[in-house]
């Protein structure tokens, strides 16, 4: 059942990957140029309050302010359908089923 939910939560992460990739795609034809929008760019249209949270609880609560700005700040700056498929594809290893030996 834990399998099942790590598959699950993975498939929810490839699916929101492929839609930021066509909304990458689309933009990329419209501008006839290759465009990607980070992580960070989605945070800041659906929560901005969540991005300002997530930075003070990791430099707070983590103590760390080098593993903000050397770590999260990196991810965020990276296109966000890679970011969601590496998640993705994680969760899909952790869930994914073993093989019997017979």
């Amino acid at each position: 059942m834990i399998r099942f939910g790590f598959r699950f939560i993975g498939f929810w992460f490839l699916a929101a990957a492929l839609v930021a990739l066509v909304i990458d795609g689309t933009k990329s034809i419209a501008d006839s140029e290759l465009v990607t929008t980070p992580l960070a760019g989605y945070f800041l249209q659906v929560s901005p309050t969540t991005l300002q949270r997530l930075e003070f609880g990791v430099q707070n609560n983590l103590g760390s302010p080098w593993l903000w700005d050397n770590v999260f700040v990196s991810l965020l700056s990276w296109p966000a359908f890679v970011v969601l498929a590496i998640i993705g594809f994680l969760f899909m290893l952790i869930g994914r089923r073993r093989k019997r030996r017979d």
